[in-house]
Order: structure tokens, then C-alpha cells, then sequence
């Protein structure tokens, strides 16, 4: 594992680390770096005496990911290795490097559903790529989507209820408000309150906040792993 310095490249690699090994995963190295030096240096740790990873995994953001997988090109050990990495990579710019490169399989890991897997996810993704030019949704675009719609909801239903904070300086009704707008999210789906089909899915969430299944349990969080065309 690989992780460059961030929060969120931090938090997913550790994430990943726990779920690989709680299904029988060996991990041979998790180390924190930013540099492409830094990368071979530990690459060339490793030769077929002393095993060689079957995948490399990294978690990060930016441009860490191509300087990552172009480093494991340079080495004829690492050539063809599979690489995982969050979805991050899944832009433009890893995009169209991945197309000169001759590598092994390259996967993108994401923890949401994936919008193509519903009839509505697929028309989110058409509508997405005719307004935005051709460019195609990341996978946590339509979990956002119903995210902010189902926000929304719960902030259309308070105005019909409650008065909205006067200034900033309410703080009171701020208050009122807020805790208004998340009742109505926590009882989402469910009689008498806001109702929303999600493109992903519909929700219902306990007290708690976490999504619950139709047997009132909380849900496991999903995972799209999707392979890049290279």
C-alpha cells in the first residue's frame, strides 16, 4: 500500500488495509509517500528472491497515482503488476496517460453504489455527459446527486413548517431549523414524512445517520471496483 500525505489518502488506506487483511490479505509494505524517488527507492526493495506483491494499491489524490503507476513501468518486475487505486484516478488526466501504457490490470476502487447498475443511474449518466460535453460522471457523482436532493427535500418540507432564521445572528431558530431539516432526513421513506427515489437507490437512515435496510439493520456501505480499458 501506498498513501501519499493527505487526510483522505491517509483514512482510505487504512480503511482498505483492515478490510484486506479481515479477508486474508497479506500486506507486505503500507507506507506514506510523495515523491517518485521515494517510490522506486522502495520498489527495488522487493525481487523475485524476496517476493514480489501480486498488486500494488494507492490511496491519494492528484497526479500521485500516474507518478506512481509511470514508476512501476520503469521496473521490469513491476511492468505488469496489477495496481488498485481509490477513484481518484478515475479523471481525465490518468485517463488518457493509461492509453500510452502497456501495463497490467488497473483498477479504481469506490465506496458507492454504481449508477449504472439502475435504470435511473443510467439515464443520471447519459443526461450528465450530454450537458457536460461528453465528459462522464465520477462514481461519486450520482451518490452526491441524491445526496443534495434528498437535502432538499427535507429543507422544502421545513419552510412549510417552521420559519426560517431571521439573520445570521438567529441562533435560536437556527437551531429550531437545523434540527428540523435532519428529522425529516432521518425519517425519510417512511409514513407520513419526505419521500425520494433515489437514482442509486432509496434510502432510510436510523437515529444515527447510518442508511438501514428494509429490516430497520444497518446497511453495508457499498463498493464499486471498476477495470480500467488499457
Amino acid at each position: 500500500i501506498f498513501r501519499d500525505t493527505t487526510l483522505f489518502g491517509n483514512g482510505f488506506a487504512d480503511s482498505f488495509s483492515t478490510a484486506w487483511k479481515g479477508n486474508g490479505g497479506t500486506i507486505i509494505t503500507n507506507t506514506s509517500t510523495i515523491s517518485g524517488e521515494e517510490y522506486e527507492q522502495i520498489l527495488k526493495r522487493f525481487n523475485p528472491e524476496n517476493s514480489i506483491p501480486d498488486s500494488i494499491f494507492f490511496s491519494g489524490t492528484g497526479s500521485s497515482g500516474i507518478l506512481l503507476h509511470a514508476t512501476m513501468q520503469q521496473l521490469p518486475e513491476f511492468s505488469k503488476t496489477a495496481f488498485a487505486a481509490s477513484a481518484t484516478i478515475m479523471n481525465d488526466a490518468f485517463t488518457n496517460y493509461l492509453k500510452s501504457s502497456k501495463s497490467g490490470p488497473v483498477y479504481a476502487i469506490a465506496p458507492v453504489k454504481d449508477a449504472n447498475q439502475t435504470a435511473q443511474g443510467k439515464k443520471f449518466i447519459a443526461q450528465y455527459r450530454n450537458r457536460m460535453k461528453g465528459s462522464p460522471p465520477t462514481p461519486y457523482s450520482a451518490s452526491a446527486y441524491d445526496a443534495t436532493k434528498i437535502v432538499l427535500a427535507a429543507i422544502t418540507k421545513t419552510l412549510d413548517e417552521t420559519l426560517f432564521p431571521a439573520n445570521a445572528s438567529d441562533e435560536i431558530q437556527a437551531k429550531i431549523f437545523r434540527n428540523k431539516v435532519t428529522e425529516h432526513i432521518r425519517y425519510l421513506n417512511t409514513k407520513d414524512d419526505i419521500s425520494y427515489e433515489g437514482i442509486t437507490g432509496n434510502y432510510k437512515f436510523n437515529d444515527q445517520g447510518d442508511v438501514i435496510n428494509e429490516n430497520g439493520m444497518r446497511a453495508d456501505g457499498a463498493i464499486s471496483i471498476y477495470q480500467f480499458d488499457n
